[in-house]
């Protein structure tokens, strides 16, 4: 199977309905019962668990085609999971203010926020903010005489360029005014 997960969950499933090995021919209607209730027994969230169901029907469905192995025709249909709602997590500007203000009386810790709070202001994945330098924040034109900083980066995982800005009152613009605009922080 593609991945180390989808074998183990595999495995256990077939475990579950007695089967000494799971072949191909044995995901089936039944299967899935067995794997839902697999997986919400290991409290799997519904988008991991029909991300791990798409790779055996992927599994499947490739073996079907490419080696006529029998298969249950279920592998064939559209196969829907309960879904869940998604929880938005995130910290309000509120709690970010608190955390950009809090002094931790402890240097690296108070490194750390800072760069807690950078990545708050960005946005940015932390393989992309880690990358930040100096060098990065660029003064933008928009006409009229209006100019505003920018953080300019390209994306480490999408390889798309991003121009971030930070807006004069944001706790971002603060906190980099407080590190002389540098990303050198330890």
């Amino acid at each position: 199977f593609p991945s180390h997960d989808t074998n183990d969950i595999v495995q256990e499933v077939g475990k579950l309905m007695k089967l000494k090995q799971v072949r191909i021919k044995d995901i089936n209607w039944d299967f899935k019962k067995q794997y839902e209730n697999y997986c919400s027994k290991q409290s799997y969230g519904m988008s991991y668990v029909g991300k791990i169901f798409k790779n055996i029907k992927t599994v499947g469905n490739f073996a079907y085609d490419n080696y006529d192995v029998e298969t249950h025709q279920m592998l064939r249909a559209k196969v829907k999971f309960d879904e869940e709602e998604s929880k938005a997590i995130y910290l309000t500007e509120e709690e970010i203010k608190k955390i950009a203000e809090f002094d931790f009386k402890n240097e690296r810790l108070n490194n750390v926020r800072d760069w807690l709070v950078i990545g708050c202001g960005t946005g940015a994945r932390i393989s992309d903010f880690m990358r930040f330098n100096s060098s990065m924040i660029k003064l933008k034109d928009l006409g009229n005489g209006v100019k505003i900083r920018v953080i300019e980066y390209i994306q480490e995982k999408t390889k798309i360029e991003i121009i971030s800005p930070i807006i004069q009152s944001s706790i971002l613009f603060c906190t980099l005014e407080k590190l002389g605009w540098s990303f050198d922080i330890s």
